[in-house]
């Protein structure tokens, strides 16, 4: 009998890998994960077939076929040798393609120094060649070079240099009459605008690409085409047009094996994004269908003879079965896999190929749950199942087995020169090691991951790495070493966003097992330090730092762009009478954190109680909020979440003469109004005036100017729901007769324009934002908000408008030269049912719009009392009687309607929600 230690690995063997592979180098997490514009580098026979015949042109063809194979470092090598032997004048436009081509096989190296100088010899070459000597040739090369750069500057995050770079090349490319060249570089760009934010001209450059490839006469063409737009608009996150796409390209593609293998890869990739966005929102019967159709595309992309793409096909359909716990069918794959993968020739893709199959090994096992890269597997499975569904118990690949193809991947990485691949093998093992408990050893090959990372640039890397040394250290007992990986992790987070977190569905729907934990891990060492000892400001001022952080890296995941403007509130711009609370739920504490006002000291509370059981009190309460009568339950409830929040800062609160409460609320107590806690004899909102914050480094609080207050209203009262031909976006939303009388009240305390049922139109928003500066927008209409970005919506009367054009639309005003928009209204809008990170939309809308404050409500009430509400709050705000801010105008508006007749239950009053600035 074989001595296993405590999950099954032999400790001798894996000790004896462990001494083999300390002397070698470490990094990161699944390469499948990464998006990044390709870098088109492949022969260019037009190109090499007009020059004159030189020992250079084998040379650059040599580079070309190693780097097509991944061999990035040989790649190096020959073109190095091709561009010192071209130094005459006739060879100048062939020395710069060689420098081009440098410049990318240094990028995939992660050697960016050296890329940016190749590249710009590269076009230093060209600017001295004149055109006219043969401008084909000098035009194709210039359009390459430039993609090069383009790619350079998107990895760097220089991203609006990429786009005007990119743009640069699609004109060269034109001038060159290479169409798919122009293709790429639209669709590069593409990306790079939703990065930054500018989804809706992301989407104008996509469909450019679509018109032109509807042009197109030739069908294989079209085909390859419309499948590299199929996934450009996965990576962006349009996947309902990506699969459409897909399916378009796929009726065009030949039927070449290669070519139907492609096709049905992607669309399968497509159907398993839509497949983790459904698991996300809660939608199990819809991940259900689209699971299956992604394992059917991916084994009909597996009936190919070419060993990479049925590679890849195959350990698609592996990792998926994992995540569903197939683990029968998973195993059932492993000869064929194993058939291909040694089928492959020496290289990155032979590397990358090996390191996926290892981690899907891995966390087949039962005894993977605790690993970090498994997370995401293991959670889609318990999504997927209910407990009378668990796999039966089935014999996988052994650890041991593993930890021997990673030590292979280490050796062949090595032989590569590619330090990349060397550090994600050597941290997929230094994982291995840890889930063995062999902390030594895990930690020696842990830093060696971080060493080999040192020599590129790989912060999508590094952040892994990091927080495994950080986990490795608190195992240890050196807490301020793991504070210190914790935060380095989360500083190469920041780098990595651009690439790792904003462009690609996978790791969007991931989030929560490849980031927060990073995060709260941070938080958690930093409120509780050893033996007992209270915490230092300076820790809970880091803490505060790190869940404002954490609260901006989730609401930049979900819109899928970096927020470049960014406020950090002081004593000096916050309310003076305002208190901030910080809540944080982690997995074994609730954690809330007041800055009183004028005040540099920070007070803490814990309470030792699971996140999970947060989170069911929470959803309970909701649940009775959602009732027209508040039950004894529903008030125990509220009070129990006002003695776990406010009890005990009460007394503090009372001593600083705090009037309001800003709340930066985190997961499931998003979707709780404050305003509803109760406290045995009041709802907190008849103590203080209460607003939402997604993140203190978002929104700067200034006073509204009472007198230059106007409104624009819009609103659909009448749904023709029953016209389902002309109506479509009507459909399962009832009459509002009521907005009417809502929009009369409105402009009965603030002149205006107003714009109802058909006259409230996407062309008639987008004219009167652009010629109207009305620092307010009431718009009162059924709408949603979700964790998805396209589920999040208005209706108008002649469509839905998701939140990305609504708020390319109100941030028209800019354009115009307005004032940002003070105050968006919202009113009849609600969060999503059963969706936990609903309130992403509103916290979207909020952002995205450019408004320094946005009203609407968590849930739909009757539009009567909305009415009445609305026309309270305004009320209100105009009172000049009284120095009112936007929180405390809401405050009396929820109290006035509190007290009448019929609206006593927080169901009436409760759910409206101020959120950003509430001065």
């Amino acid at each position: 009998m074989v001595n296993w230690n405590c999950i099954g690995i032999p400790r001798q063997p894996l000790r004896f890998l462990s001494v083999v592979l300390l002397g070698l180098a470490i990094a990161l997490f699944s390469p499948r994960l990464t998006a990044q514009p390709a870098a088109i580098v492949s022969a260019t026979p037009s190109l090499l077939a007009q020059a004159e015949t030189s020992p250079a042109d084998s040379l650059l063809q040599q580079g070309n076929d190693l780097y097509n194979a991944g061999r990035f470092a040989e790649a190096v090598a020959v073109w190095q040798q091709a561009a010192a032997t071209l130094t005459t004048p006739r060879q100048a436009l062939e020395r710069a393609l060689v420098l081009g081509n440098l410049s990318a096989a240094y990028q995939d190296l992660g050697q960016w120094a050296e890329a940016e100088m190749t590249v710009n010899q590269s076009l230093a070459v060209l600017a001295t060649i004149a055109p006219e000597a043969d401008a084909q040739r000098h035009t194709a090369i210039l359009a390459r070079t430039l993609n090069h750069q383009g790619h350079l500057f998107w990895l760097q995050g220089q991203l609006e240099d990429a786009v005007d770079v990119w743009q640069r090349s699609a004109l060269a490319y034109a001038n060159a009459n290479d169409e798919t060249g122009v293709l790429g570089s639209l669709i590069n760009q593409a990306k790079a605008l939703q990065v930054l934010g500018l989804s809706v001209q992301s989407e104008a450059l996509l469909q450019q690409v679509s018109q032109r490839l509807a042009q197109a006469a030739e069908p294989s063409f079209q085909a390859v085409g419309l499948r590299q737009l199929g996934n450009a608009l996965r990576r962006v996150g349009k996947l309902d047009e990506s699969r459409a796409t897909l399916v378009q390209s796929l009726a065009l593609t030949p039927t070449t094996p290669t070519s139907q293998s492609s096709a049905w890869l992607e669309l399968g990739n497509t159907e398993r994004a839509l497949r983790n966005r459904a698991l996300a929102l809660g939608k199990t019967a819809e991940a259900q269908t689209f699971t299956e159709a992604a394992l059917s595309h991916y084994e009909q992309a597996a009936t190919v003879n070419d060993p990479h793409r049925k590679a890849r096909a195959q350990l698609n359909q592996l990792s998926l079965w994992v995540e569903m716990g197939e683990l029968a069918k998973a195993v059932s794959l492993l000869p064929d896999i194993e058939t291909s993968i040694q089928m492959l020739p020496p290289g990155r893709a032979a590397v990358y190929t090996r390191l996926n199959l290892a981690q899907s090994l891995l966390c087949a096992h039962p005894e993977a749950a605790a690993a970090v890269s498994c997370q995401p597997f293991w959670r889609s499975r318990l999504d997927l199942q209910s407990t009378s569904q668990r796999p039966t118990s089935v014999d996988t690949p052994s650890l041991q087995s593993i930890g021997e193809i990673l030590a292979t991947v280490v050796q062949q990485a090595q032989q590569l020169a590619d330090p990349r691949a060397q550090s994600y093998a050597l941290g997929q093992l230094g994982e291995l090691y840890e889930l063995t408990q062999q902390w030594s050893e895990a930690q020696a090959l842990t830093e060696q991951a971080l060493t080999v990372t040192e020599t590129i640039r790989a912060p999508e890397i590094r952040y892994r790495w990091e927080w495994q040394l950080g986990r490795l250290l608190e195992n240890k007992g050196d807490q301020s070493g793991a504070i210190a990986a914790y935060n380095r992790a989360i500083e190469e987070l920041k780098a990595a966003r651009n690439d790792l977190l904003l462009v690609d569905p996978e790791v969007q729907f991931s989030f929560r097992d490849n980031v927060e934990p990073v995060y709260r891990r941070l938080i958690s060492l930093l409120v509780s330090p050893p033996q007992n000892h209270p915490p230092s400001q300076l820790s809970l001022t880091q803490a505060i730092q790190t869940i404002d952080d954490l609260q901006l890296a989730e609401i930049e995941n979900y819109l899928r762009c970096n927020l470049g403007q960014r406020v950090q509130l002081t004593d000096e711009t916050v309310d003076p009478s305002a208190a901030v609370f910080y809540l944080m739920t982690l997995p074994d504490q609730l954690v809330v954190l007041l800055k009183l006002p004028g005040s540099n000291e920070l007070t803490l509370h814990t309470l030792p109680i699971t996140k999970q059981a947060v989170d069911t009190t929470l959803r309970s309460l909701r649940q009775e909020l959602g009732k027209r009568y508040l039950s004894d339950q529903g008030k125990a409830l509220g009070q129990q979440v006002y003695d776990w929040v406010i009890r005990p800062m009460e007394s503090s609160l009372v001593a600083s003469q705090v009037n309001t409460l800003v709340f930066v609320l985190d997961g499931v107590l998003r979707n709780v109004p404050m305003a509803s806690l109760y406290d045995g004899q009041q709802y907190l909102i008849e103590k203080y005036a209460i607003a939402l914050t997604p993140s203190s480094q978002l929104f700067q609080p200034e006073p509204l100017v009472q007198n230059r207050l106007q409104v624009q209203v819009f609103g659909v009262a009448d749904f023709q729901a029953d016209n389902p031909g002309l109506f479509p976006h009507h459909q399962n939303f009832r009459d509002l007769p009521y907005v009417a009388t809502e929009l009369e009240q409105v402009q009965q305390y603030l002149p205006g324009d107003e714009f109802l049922d058909a006259q409230f139109t996407r062309e008639t928003l987008q004219t009167q934002t652009r010629n109207d500066a009305s620092p307010i927008i009431h718009i009162a209409t059924h709408g949603q908000f979700s964790s998805d970005p396209r589920e999040t919506f208005i209706v108008a009367w002649d469509e839905q408008i998701d939140m990305f054009n609504l708020s390319h639309i109100l941030r028209d005003r800019e354009e115009s030269g307005f004032a940002p928009l003070e105050l968006l209204v919202l009113s009849a809008c609600q969060t999503a049912t059963g969706d936990d990170h609903a309130v992403l939309g509103l916290a979207g809308i909020a952002i995205q719009s450019g408004a320094r404050s946005t009203l609407s409500s968590l849930w739909a009430i009757q539009d009567q009392s909305t009415a009445v509400l609305m026309s309270l709050f305004y009320q209100a705000l105009i009172d000049r009687s009284a120095t009112v801010t936007r929180a405390t105008a809401l405050r009396q508006a929820q109290l006035q309607l509190m007290r009448r007749p019929g609206y006593q239950a927080p169901y009436f009053w409760a759910p409206y929600v101020m959120v950003g600035g509430w001065l």
